[in-house]
């Protein structure tokens, strides 16, 4: 392509914000309080950038031009700081915005496409993005502070290059003296299905995962189980690992069937002689998450799942006919202790095994709602399976085999109920919790572990919907939260969603041949957020506990009231924004001053 002479404006912007690549104009302008903080170049054309060691610091660099630009280099030399200490290339990891077209809102960046794997350099247009009208490209920056980086002050320079014609733009790090840590106080539940689980939501069939996304992965009659699916798989859970959360999928559907054989151990046997035959493929498929190895090579290193599910259901390992038969009792428990004894050899003692009933009688499965229980009788299978399972799963230790409970409409009342004295982990719906405010102090003194879930936000609100739900988390003392159905691919994921994007907040790397998983703007946003919750975390640590809550309810204006207001998420529409007092609330650039605000309070 024939190189044409430009001027192009370079703008180095927030995290927080996104720019319409037609206009060129900030979207959600209108929310920012002050628009002119959304830049982060000083008076002297400095972009200025502060953070802890062991984190990422992220911006954005957006170009504008009315003229065709054949290519766009972004060229990176290191910082250099106190006594020569140097954060190299290696740590520079930038990528590409990608921009989704919603029909009632125009076009909106969120997918990020690594540049490294581009084997053509990024246009204006982007011919790749294909958006009729594009003036503006942005990119995103990662900027990682390794865990030695000494702190203080570092300069450097990036050269965004535009056909030939070098644009350096200098950059300013100040590292703070503390670092965060590998592990997540707080759990950012990814939630997911199986491949071949179909899940039901408002009369809407998603058959998720993985297989959906790259050509050729169902070629197995089940679409997993291929050397292609697990490595795609793998790159799913170290790409949501390095975003400081956990994916989170259920092995089996609300019939209780079970896609494919390394979902769970091969069985053999019926009664008082059914057994474990053999665990290898298991072991193959799970060992690496349970033991970390998994994890080598990420940002935050081999840490295994904090949380994973088990495929036990009304359906497995018994068959659900004979249900209160002593066929029924002697399976379940046999393959349960099964289950202890061969996670006690293997050392999978730092993951917490959830015992879950996803079923709903509606679908007309079971007799019972197991999920999001409706009507308090069906909760009598709780107390039914515990009995059954007595001395098993109870009996695991050092292993850890937890009861789980989704609850939404009678959560007010299970919370102060003896299911408390066994269900340790509570998932519970955002609005539903609310009607219980008092619920977390007692739970916890019991055990108990507290999500609150909901929908991730869509690309059509304001980013400020991300921070909100590790501040809320943190607002209500929860110990994390779930976005529901976050890789909810299909083949066409990049061009089109049927939710706005609300179900697919990673992104999969079939459009480039690659089984890599790609964060998106949203993402690296919860990330970011992640990581300033554990600065949360660690003055709470420091101070004492409610430290940290008060110094955002400040920045906020905010109290704990405000975190149990069933209403309190960020508004969806312009209608319920005009009705928001809280200005600060919807202004996603209130992040800023909550991040600084912490870090100075932790080293003061």
């Amino acid at each position: 392509m024939a190189r044409h002479k430009v001027s192009a404006p370079i703008e180095a912007l927030s995290e927080w914000v996104r720019v319409d690549p037609v206009s060129g104009a900030i979207i959600d302008r209108a929310v920012l309080r002050e628009p002119a903080a959304a830049s982060l170049l000083t008076e002297d054309g400095c972009v200025a950038l502060a953070g802890a060691r062991n984190e990422y610091v992220s911006f954005q660099v957006v170009v504008h031009s009315a003229e065709t630009i054949g290519a766009i280099r972004l060229r990176f030399g290191g910082l250099t700081g106190p006594g020569g200490a140097r954060i190299g290339r290696s740590e520079f990891e930038p990528h590409a915005h990608w921009y989704h077209h919603l029909p009632e809102h125009g076009w909106i960046p969120d997918a990020l496409v690594p540049l490294k794997i581009l084997d053509q350099p990024v246009g204006l247009p982007w011919k790749a993005a294909d958006v009729p009208g594009q003036t503006a490209q942005g990119f995103w920056i990662d900027l990682f502070i390794p865990k030695d980086a000494p702190p203080g002050s570092y300069r450097g320079t990036l050269t965004v290059d535009l056909d030939g014609r070098r644009h350096p733009v200098p950059i300013a790090l100040e590292v703070w003296p503390f670092a965060i840590p590998d592990a997540c106080s707080m759990v950012a539940d990814m939630n997911a299905y199986a491949p071949g689980v179909v899940s039901g939501w408002e009369g809407v069939e998603h058959s998720p995962g993985i297989v959906n996304a790259w050509p050729g992965l169902d070629d197995d009659p089940s679409g997993c189980g291929t050397r292609a699916y697990l490595k795609a798989e793998r790159n799913t859970f170290r790409c949501v690992h390095d975003h400081r959360a956990l994916y989170h999928y259920l092995p089996y559907s609300h019939s209780g069937a079970i896609p494919h054989p390394i979902f769970i151990p091969e069985l053999a046997g019926s009664g008082r002689s059914i057994r474990v035959k053999s665990w290898a493929a298991f072991d193959r498929h799970f060992g690496a998450y349970l033991d970390g190895s998994a994890f080598r090579g990420t940002r935050r290193g081999p840490i295994p799942l904090p949380f994973m599910y088990t495929p036990q259901n009304f359906h497995w390992p018994a068959d659900f006919a004979h249900f209160g038969r002593k066929g029924y009792r002697t399976e379940w428990r046999r393959i349960g202790g099964e289950f202890v004894d061969h996670f006690r050899k293997k050392g999978w003692t730092h993951t917490q095994f959830e015992l879950f009933f996803n079923h709903k009688q509606r679908y007309k499965y079971f007799p019972w709602d197991g999920d999001e229980i409706r009507f308090l009788e069906d909760a009598e299978h709780m107390y039914q399976f515990r009995d059954l399972s007595a001395g098993v799963y109870d009996a695991a230790d050092p292993v850890q085999f937890i009861w789980r409970v989704d609850s939404s409409w009678v959560f007010a009342k299970h919370c102060t109920s003896d299911l408390t004295d066994f269900v340790k982990l509570w998932v519970v719906n955002s609005g539903c919790q609310a009607e219980a405010p008092n619920c977390v102090g007692p739970m916890h003194r019991k055990g108990c572990t507290l999500f609150h879930y909901g929908g991730a936000s869509s690309l059509d609100v304001p980013l400020s919907w991300v921070w909100m739900w590790p501040v809320q988390t943190l607002g209500r003392g929860n110990d994390g939260f779930t976005w529901w159905l976050t890789t909810g691919w299909t083949r066409d994921i990049w061009r089109r969603s049927r939710d706005n994007y609300a179900t697919c907040v990673f992104y999969p790397g079939s459009p480039w041949g690659s089984l890599d998983v790609f964060g998106g703007i949203r993402t690296k946003a919860l990330r970011n957020a992640m990581q300033t919750m554990e600065y949360a975390h660690l003055l709470d640590g420091k101070r004492r506990a409610g430290t940290a809550r008060r110094v955002i309810d400040r920045v906020l204006g905010t109290n704990r009231a405000f975190w149990w207001d069933a209403t309190s998420s960020p508004p969806r529409s312009g209608s319920d924004a005009a009705a928001m007092a809280n200005a600060q609330l919807r202004d996603p650039l209130s992040w800023h001053t909550v991040r600084t605000r912490l870090a100075r309070a932790l080293m003061d």
